[in-house]
């Protein structure tokens, strides 16, 4: 087993020592769920510095391979799995030779499997079943995905993803010193807050590929399709890592939250992560996925920033600041408008406070981080308790936290798609409905006024 953290040797102090704990504990944790089948006592340090590398690449191969025949014990795969796993290895160099792209969509994988089988028919007769099933062929995919040689995208797969991934991301987001054969100016990325213009980028990389302009231009759509950039006009994209924090500005003034304490609706939704950390990444993908989903105009690259971003609703009556404090492991969604009847989005029995979809459309996203646990809580009303310092929102009221209230709806099997959650429709925000936990009080010590979070009274 091993457990890499990231540019852990840049922690110093008691940063660090939190960090080996969190990184001890999870490591404890998973070794008690396997029953025994780890047999290590403690997590694999990797020393990547100049005069260790070498003997950390021996030791990281070491450790592999005892895992592999540990695994290969108990661990029974299809033969054919292992000559498809082979078959795409073989079409990657295939592909890295003539400089295309190790993208296969399934029907290119069929008609690869068939050719091999054409040309090795005495030993195919398992891996032919593949084709002509196609939920034989998912679980070999899957297989695929499971050991990393392959990565789902749609109808799509890539081939090697964390290698190719790798290779490809490092000419946008790179150290400053980091130097590469293929220079896309990092500086000139920064200053353009993260949006490259998709001409810039084949002009870069062109020597890379056949078809420069064709292969590239996928290649973005597929970023796009992973959240690690999203479209913007003009065949431009934007890096969502590459934003800058949010500086010294008013927030709360007119062109972003246009917030003041005449406001009348202020309803605010926290998120806390009970361990105590948020992987950097989260809030990035999150801001991605929003500004794909949702309607054009809702989001813009002016109101965006690494740690927080301020959506427009209602024809900019509803400003939403969606903002996340990584040393406090708290992500916050609070709306702001001049009465309580421009904090409600949709129609029918879509319509609700536009915090309640948000915050619906956020716990969506969090799916894909199940092995984080968020606690929730609600945030003070009054607008007192909502304010600025250094130009940046404090929040200074009560949380009041929550517990989910038991519904007769499924969420595992919603999807917000084909609900058409993205346009605030159907009743996708009444699925994980919350109500105050038994032990909260609804008093604010701060402003010591009674909340009522209820925007209008309920119609029998």
């Amino acid at each position: 087993l091993l457990l890499a953290v990231s540019q852990l040797d840049k922690l110093a102090g008691e940063e660090s020592i939190d960090y080996e704990d969190l990184i001890s504990n999870e490591f404890i944790k998973i070794k008690e769920q396997s029953s025994g089948a780890i047999s290590c006592n403690e997590t694999l340090r990797l020393d990547y510095r100049p005069g260790s590398i070498a003997e950390t690449i021996c030791k990281a191969k070491q450790a592999l391979s005892k895992s592999t025949n540990e695994v290969a014990h108990s661990w029974w795969v299809p033969n054919s799995y292992e000559t498809l796993s082979k078959l795409t290895q073989d079409i990657a160099k295939t592909k890295s030779a003539k400089h295309e792209l190790p993208i296969l969509t399934r029907n290119e994988l069929i008609q690869e499997i068939n050719s091999f089988c054409g040309r090795v028919p005495e030993s195919s007769a398992l891996l032919l079943k593949l084709t002509t099933d196609p939920q034989l062929l998912q679980k070999a995919i899957e297989y695929l995905e499971a050991v990393g040689d392959v990565m789902q995208a749609g109808d799509q797969l890539l081939i090697d993803p964390i290698g190719w991934f790798s290779t490809f991301i490092c000419h946008f987001v790179k150290d400053d010193l980091a130097v590469s054969t293929i220079q896309i100016d990092n500086s000139v990325l920064r200053q353009q807050r993260g949006a490259i213009h998709l001409s810039d980028v084949i002009a870069a990389l062109e020597h890379e590929y056949v078809s420069p302009s064709e292969h590239i231009a996928q290649i973005m759509e597929l970023l796009c399709g992973l959240e690690l950039c999203v479209p913007l006009e003009k065949k431009s994209f934007l890096f969502p890592c590459l934003l800058p924090p949010l500086p010294s500005i008013d927030l709360l003034g007119e062109g972003y939250l246009n917030f003041t304490h005449a406001s009348s609706a202020v309803r605010g939704h926290r998120f806390r992560e009970s361990s105590g950390f948020i992987p950097p990444g989260l809030f990035l993908g999150l801001v991605a996925r929003l500004f794909q989903i949702l309607a054009p105009g809702v989001m813009h690259p002016t109101r965006m920033w690494k740690d927080c971003t301020v959506l427009f609703l209602n024809n900019a009556a509803t400003r939403i600041l969606l903002r996340c404090d990584l040393d406090r492991s708290v992500i916050d969604v609070v709306g702001f408008a001049s009465s309580p009847e421009q904090l409600f989005v949709g129609a029918a029995k879509g319509q609700a406070s536009a915090v309640i979809w948000i915050v619906h459309l956020i716990k969506m996203f969090l799916r894909n981080y199940s092995q984080l646990k968020f606690d929730e809580a609600w945030m003070c009303t009054n607008p007192e308790c909502h304010g600025s310092r250094g130009g940046r929102y404090y929040y200074q009221g009560s949380e009041f936290p929550l517990l989910p209230k038991a519904t007769r709806r499924n969420n595992k099997s919603h999807d917000c798609n084909a609900e058409g959650c993205q346009r605030f429709l159907g009743v996708g925000h009444s699925l994980d409905v919350m109500q105050l936990s038994c032990q909260s009080s609804a008093l604010c010590t701060t402003c010591g006024k009674s909340q009522v979070f209820r925007l209008r009274d309920t119609i029998d």
